[in-house]
């Protein structure tokens, strides 16, 4: 009934299903009626336009409420051939690698969506390399939220290969990932030659020294990159006394570094001297293990 009687409506910019209680069947019939609406919010020169711009399904509760990965293929199917949807959200779904291949498949034809987010879902490598792939060649998705899947290195090596040909995506949030060092070192190697992405999200990914003296030599290079999130992993103080090195003489566009929870000692101190220097930077620096801060900004 929604779904017809959105068919002609020409006006609707947001449509909000937030729930927390629905049944499997309920949910079903919800996946399958937005998916209805998307492929109607299409232009026609016969009948009304829906001006669709933003919608969310998103779930506070999983217990017997999840979209899963036969829902989002309906709403992938729809997504290639619409052309107003902006904004999608289908965090906590339990959506897997099957559902984002077909995201994937779906956003190498849509030309509207700009904002996926699939955080805590149950994606693995296969699912992040669909949507890497996509990415290669989508022009339209500036934001991409697939924190809280198990992407590990492998996931965020074919992310990687994205960023070094992808010139839309401005923030990429791969936090809780177990993308390791690897996955870190992969993405460093990416910055170095990406003029797009703003934001990088890699809390809680067991990255060590490696990983972040990888990153930070690739803001020796890269421009654009004004926030990054490294907190709780498992970086000392060899790791960060390259971001003191680098952003101190080398790299003047980072406004934005959390380190929180990594065992760094000394090094805080350093950075807060650095941040005393560099006008505009904000280092978190909360729960860094070796030495104490008070005061040292949170992000």
């Amino acid at each position: 009934a929604l779904a017809d009687s959105l068919g002609n409506n020409v006006v609707l910019s947001t449509l909000v299903m937030q729930e927390s209680w629905l049944g499997y069947r309920d949910m079903r019939c919800t996946s399958e009626m937005c998916s209805d609406v998307l492929r109607r919010a299409v232009p026609s020169t016969s009948h009304g336009v829906i001006r669709l711009v933003h919608v969310v399904i998103s779930f506070s509760s999983l217990c017997s409420c999840q979209v899963e990965d036969s829902g989002v293929s309906k709403l992938a199917k729809a997504l290639e051939t619409n052309t107003s949807l902006t904004t999608l959200n289908l965090d906590h779904n339990n959506v897997g690698d099957a559902g984002a291949t077909a995201l994937g498949h779906a956003l190498v034809k849509n030309s509207s969506l700009a904002v996926l987010l699939l955080a805590n879902n149950q994606l693995q490598a296969q699912g992040a390399t669909a949507l890497a792939q996509a990415l290669k060649t989508n022009a339209t998705l500036t934001k991409l939220g697939i924190q809280g899947n198990r992407i590990e290195h492998a996931g965020a090596e074919a992310l990687a290969e994205a960023l070094a040909v992808n010139h839309k995506l401005a923030t990429l949030y791969i936090h809780d990932g177990r993308v390791a060092d690897a996955g870190a070192i992969a993405l460093a190697k990416a910055l170095e030659s990406n003029d797009a992405l703003t934001t990088l999200t890699l809390q809680k990914n067991t990255i060590g020294n490696a990983g972040a003296s990888a990153l930070a030599e690739a803001l020796k290079q890269n421009t654009t990159l004004t926030t990054l999130f490294l907190g709780h992993n498992r970086i000392e103080g060899e790791g960060a006394e390259t971001f003191v090195t680098v952003l101190l003489k080398r790299n003047s566009s980072l406004s934005a570094l959390d380190l929180r929870s990594n065992h760094i000692g000394e090094s805080a101190k350093h950075l807060q001297q650095v941040v005393s220097i560099r006008k505009g930077l904000s280092v978190g620096l909360a729960a860094c293990h070796g030495v104490p801060v008070p005061g040292s900004p949170m992000l």
